[in-house]
């Protein structure tokens, strides 16, 4: 099986939603080494669904959320990238629209990766004003909003794949 080179470069739209993720990911790494030494020793872990801290631990925590942030956005970020670079295998039975589909994953990939960097640091920021007592905690809609987002985002995209498909 012989592959042909495909590989995509990224547009304007790309490399400003690429900006706007390391944006992010400096606030939410900046937004704990700035504040760290002003929080309480005992800060929100855990949050009910009516948005109120309902567990708290070490000041710590914070830098656990932090890590799983950018975790999540180092993993986004390497399968965007090897799905970017993947090479169209040159077969019959693969699908003719095999380039606008992988167009779609990667913008679907990207939208979630700058998503998930927001929330993350969104977290932050929220934890970080409920502990010095600025803020009750999340709004009651946090929740729905985020399963919303996801959701709107997996449908929407699904729907061009679908389009595109036609």
């Amino acid at each position: 099986m012989t592959e042909s080179q495909a590989s995509m470069p990224m547009g304007r739209t790309d490399k400003l939603l690429e900006l706007i993720g390391i944006l992010a990911l400096v606030f939410l790494i900046g937004m704990p080494l700035l504040f760290y030494n002003d929080l309480p020793e005992s800060i929100p872990r855990h949050f009910g669904f009516d948005g109120a801290p309902d567990k708290f631990g070490s000041k710590a925590v914070i830098w656990w959320v932090a890590c799983i942030g950018v975790a999540m956005y180092a993993a986004l970020f390497v399968l965007e990238r090897s799905l970017r670079k993947r090479k169209k295998p040159d077969v019959n039975n693969v699908s003719s629209n095999f380039e606008d589909h992988r167009l779609i994953m990667i913008q679907w990939l990207q939208f979630i990766r700058l998503f998930i960097c927001c929330l993350f640091a969104y977290i932050i920021y929220v934890i970080m004003e409920t502990a010095l007592g600025h803020v009750p905690g999340f709004n009651p809609y946090f929740i729905p909003i985020v399963f919303g987002i996801v959701l709107g985002s997996t449908l929407y995209f699904g729907y061009m794949a679908i389009r595109v498909g036609k």
